[in-house]
């Protein structure tokens, strides 16, 4: 799963540094600092001893059986396994799938830094006044918020002239109460999809993995372009002065308290720290 985070710096701090207390373990740059190290010393040798003498015969030594029965690793004479109690993420990108996330105030837009757009948008092109990476006090934001009230007008018009001859619908929480644990009715996502008003929106460029119909047609256009507009900007996760922050709501970030959050982060930095710089991450785990 991918997903944003957003990195608070200073202009000259190295996004790697910041990132690594949050590696997953099985990265090979993985800093042993940042490990713990989970003894099952006894749970292990109480298995090899409940063995009978045959089995045990496939492994010529002790460590042996460890390595290759358990996968476990020997450390300071004990056996057991690394890991990182704040692992976070196995991969990630500055930019990537959210390139070109903040836009520059038309007086700074050589000031920002552009990352690296993902595979799946390879083709993608920055246009000159966006970046991933600027100091937070020549980011747009009041220009990012009109542009995504804009763009959330049109596209709630065009949602509901789409399906207005449709017939009505139920919710996707419909089916998911009627049908639970009934899978001779089929999956309640199928049920949910098979309707035609749902089929169009699947179908039109307006619809994501993770949108629903009656996210848009159980709320007015009012609604709509004030809650987009107040997403702007937001992330799933949020990094500062080595404390990672996440939102509340999972990877859907569609929380209204969260998104406050984000946007209380930004007034707090802005009224703070105007030097402070942002970074858009892209991260997988």
């Amino acid at each position: 799963m991918h997903f944003t985070v957003t990195v608070v710096h200073d202009k000259n701090q190295i996004i790697d540094n910041l990132l690594a207390p949050f590696q997953d373990k099985d990265i090979e740059d993985c800093s042993k600092e940042n490990l713990k190290f989970d003894d099952r010393t006894e749970e292990i040798h109480n298995h090899y001893s409940s063995m009978d003498e045959n089995k045990k015969a496939k492994y010529p030594t002790f460590d042996d059986y460890v390595t290759n029965y358990w996968a476990a690793n020997k450390h300071e004479k004990r056996y057991g396994y690394f890991y990182n109690p704040n692992s976070q993420w196995d991969w990630y990108q500055i930019g990537g799938r959210w390139a070109g996330f903040f836009l520059m105030k038309p007086d700074k837009k050589e000031n920002g830094i552009k990352g690296e757009p993902s595979l799946i948008n390879k083709n993608f092109i920055y246009p000159e006044n966006y970046a991933d990476s600027a100091c937070i006090s020549d980011i747009d934001f009041e220009g990012m918020r009109n542009k995504a009230e804009k763009s959330a007008r049109i596209k709630y018009k065009k949602i509901m002239n789409l399906i207005k001859d449709c017939p009505p619908f139920e919710p996707l929480e419909y089916f998911e109460l009627k049908f639970a644990n009934k899978e001779r009715f089929g999956s309640p996502i199928n049920l949910y999809n098979s309707q035609e008003a749902i089929i169009k929106f699947r179908r039109s460029e307006y619809s994501d993995i993770f949108d629903l119909l009656e996210n848009y047609t159980t709320i007015t256009e009012d609604i709509h372009a004030f809650n987009v507009k107040n997403r702007v900007a937001s992330s799933f996760a949020w990094l500062e002065n080595g404390e990672w922050t996440l939102s509340d709501s999972g990877f859907m970030q569609d929380s209204k308290e969260w998104n406050q959050i984000i946007s209380n982060n930004y007034e707090r930095l802005l009224k703070e720290s105007p030097e402070k710089w942002v970074t858009i991450v892209d991260c997988h785990t």
